[in-house]
């Protein structure tokens, strides 16, 4: 497999192939800008290749000697774009990159409010501007960008010229400004993070929860008395939540747990907001984080989960309440894909490939930037993937919020046994008659004949399904 490598130089970088596959992308250092299929997984010191005759691993140490012997084909130098990777004849040429004529007049951005052009690449901000006629969406330079400060509303990324609040200088877009709260008023000395240590729990003491598979839940809540929150676990984070319509909005965050440890923590977060007077409304929510480590740099996986999640999402939100069903934070898969773009999706995409799919991109520069964006618009899906390309975990957003440990267990091991049979049993077959069948129940018939759910989280499902008909129906 070896003797199928070859090297060549194009413009001062060196382009790693595969047969007749380019596979990776080094600078003049030997650092990697890119990789693409068959690269398993990279790091400084080299790469695994999926060949035809199985994996092999190739060192930087063994590319550097084959550039010291000469083993560079430069006697046809290809010229290609920096951005798509198209070859050019000729192109045009920006802060020491080549671009074909397309990428150049969309990557290298003007700014929207003088007409400056960037001097080098991402110099330019993208925000999401409010003006007197809406929010719109701008490439601003550095100068432009000094006279706008961010919303500090939780959820919101809006840049507006609003002058600050007298008493804690937060900045509220027009939209957020009589729901703004001012943080000093709130208890500062209760906020803190949760503990990321996994607790491990026994799945021979669970009552309910009969997995090992890490999870953490946020839960949201308001119009309580802080002072009062005195035996919650020392585990568990609180932060205030601006995005949350009440007062003493807050949030809090479980350490990643499982079986009956999962259990406790979830008894002592719900028994210690409610002895404090927390309640839920429509503007909250509840979020399950799946520990992903074990295949979350697995294309095959990830690309069967989100089909897998795109087919019985009707059901998810036949589920829930109307506030829930348009919901900006947690809007379904549809809003962002469609049928034609997920049946075409491939198992063999690659993780690059996949990120530029799911960011609906053109580069890796651009996923990157996304990448480095927490709020990202993106994350506002009931499966928010971006959590997983920033920190490795699945975040499942659909829920209504609420404060009954008996509906989260349910909800929890509903999830896991769509996600274990994504990632263990996934079958095509079973997910398109899922996907072609009208009837909610119906649709999860075939679900639970396929997913072993347990058969308290089928009446769980079928109880909620029921209830919510009637869409004036609230929790």
């Amino acid at each position: 497999m070896r003797d199928e490598i070859t090297i060549k130089q194009v413009d001062g970088w060196y382009h790693i192939y595969y047969k007749d596959h380019i596979f990776c992308i080094l600078d003049s250092n030997l650092n990697i800008i890119s990789t693409t299929f068959p690269v398993i997984k990279s790091s400084p010191l080299g790469m695994f290749i999926q060949g035809d005759e199985g994996v092999t691993q190739i060192t930087m140490s063994e590319i550097k000697q084959m550039i010291l012997s000469g083993e560079v084909d430069d006697k046809n130098m290809v010229r290609k774009c920096r951005d798509c990777r198209d070859e050019i004849t000729k192109g045009r040429r920006y802060a020491t990159y080549l671009y074909c004529d397309t990428c150049y007049e969309e990557q290298i951005k003007t700014c929207d409010m003088c007409g400056e052009k960037e001097k080098s690449k991402k110099e330019h901000l993208f925000f999401r501007v409010e003006t007197s006629s809406g929010v719109k969406e701008n490439w601003i330079c550095l100068s432009c960008s000094a006279k706008y400060k961010k919303c500090g509303h939780n959820n919101c990324n809006v840049a507006t010229e609003n002058k600050p609040c007298d008493k804690c200088d937060c900045v509220s877009c027009n939209s957020h400004k009589e729901l703004h709260v001012c943080k000093i008023e709130e208890p500062r000395f209760l906020f803190r993070g949760f503990k990321r240590e996994v607790r491990k729990g026994n799945i021979d003491k669970a009552i309910k929860i009969k997995h090992q598979r890490p999870v953490g839940v946020e839960l949201e809540a308001v119009n309580g008395v802080p002072d009062l929150i005195r035996n919650l676990d020392r585990g568990i984070g609180i932060a205030h939540d601006g995005s949350l319509k009440g007062s003493s909005p807050i949030e809090i965050q479980t350490p990643p747990a499982s079986a009956d440890e999962l259990e406790g923590l979830i008894k002592n977060a719900t028994t210690s907001l409610r002895d404090a007077k927390f309640e839920v409304n429509k503007s909250c929510g509840m979020h399950i984080h799946f520990d992903s480590s074990d295949f979350n740099q697995d294309s095959g996986a990830l690309v069967r989960m989100l089909k897998t999640y795109y087919a019985v999402e009707p059901v998810i939100f036949a589920m829930l309440p109307a506030s829930r069903r348009d919901n900006p934070y947690s809007q379904p898969l549809r809003n962002w894909l469609n049928d034609l773009k997920i049946a075409q999706l491939k198992e063999d995409i690659g993780m690059n490939n996949l990120e530029v799919f799911w960011y609906k991109s053109r580069s890796y520069d651009q996923v990157r930037q996304y990448k480095g964006r927490k709020w990202d618009s993106s994350r506002y899906h009931g499966l928010n993937l971006h959590a997983l390309f920033t920190n490795g975990n699945i975040e499942m957003r659909y829920h209504h919020g609420t404060l009954n440990a008996t509906k989260i267990t349910n909800w929890i091991n509903f999830h896991m046994a769509i996600l274990q049979w994504a990632l263990s049993c996934y079958n095509k077959d079973v997910v398109n008659a899922i996907t072609l069948v009208d009837d909610v129940q119906q649709k999860f018939r075939l679900i639970y004949r396929h997913m072993s759910m347990e058969k308290e989280t089928r009446r769980y499902v079928l109880q909620n399904i029921n209830k919510f008909k009637d869409v004036n129906v609230t929790e």
